[in-house]
């Protein structure tokens, strides 16, 4: 089970810190549920995202752009099976992808790429994903729409998010109308 987390910006929040100095009464409900899951026997992959956890500080995450957060998601998934097999595991040859927030758009996105991508050679068996978060263009038609942004936090995350990865030229005022940009 490849199980994305949901949207968290803070570097407490990442998979590998909620099980460092464990605290079960700290844990999120995902992990809790997850945890079951693997205590049943599932091999449960739970990844960080990028700039989270030990890679805090070393970079950003490309927040709801496809491609680097499937390819990271890909190369986790690659090294989770070295793991596994140097501690003499092994998976069936099936794979469910799952992620809530940000983690259903990732798991949305990488199940299509393994699906599409003959370079790629994990089957999914299942797909199941909930709360994903629009693309940038999609939100600022709904800003251009409306009054109100229903999504304070969100867009201006993307924004910045799509500044650092790749589109450092992008100008608020170019998504953004008054009063908003």
């Amino acid at each position: 089970v490849l199980a994305l987390p949901y949207t968290y910006v803070m570097n407490a929040d990442a998979p590998t810190l909620q099980l460092t100095n464990y605290n079960a009464k700290d844990l999120e409900a995902y992990m809790v549920f997850w945890m079951i899951k693997a205590s049943q026997g599932y091999i449960v992959v739970i990844p960080d995202y990028p700039g989270f956890g030990d890679s805090h500080g070393q970079c950003f995450i490309p927040y709801i752009e496809s491609e680097p957060m499937v390819r990271t998601t890909y190369d986790f998934l690659q090294a989770s099976q070295v793991a596994l097999n140097q501690n003499y595991f092994s998976r069936k040859n099936s794979l469910i992808v799952t992620g809530y927030s940000l983690g259903g758009y990732v798991a949305a996105s990488f199940a299509r790429e393994l699906e599409t991508n003959p370079d790629y050679t994990y089957p999914v068996d299942l797909l199941f994903v909930g709360g994903t978060p629009f693309r940038v263009k999609q939100i600022s038609e709904l800003v251009h729409a409306s009054d109100v942004l229903g999504t304070p936090c969100l867009l201006p995350y993307a924004i910045w998010g799509c500044k650092k990865n790749g589109y450092p030229g992008l100008k608020r005022e170019d998504i953004l109308n008054e009063p908003y940009a």
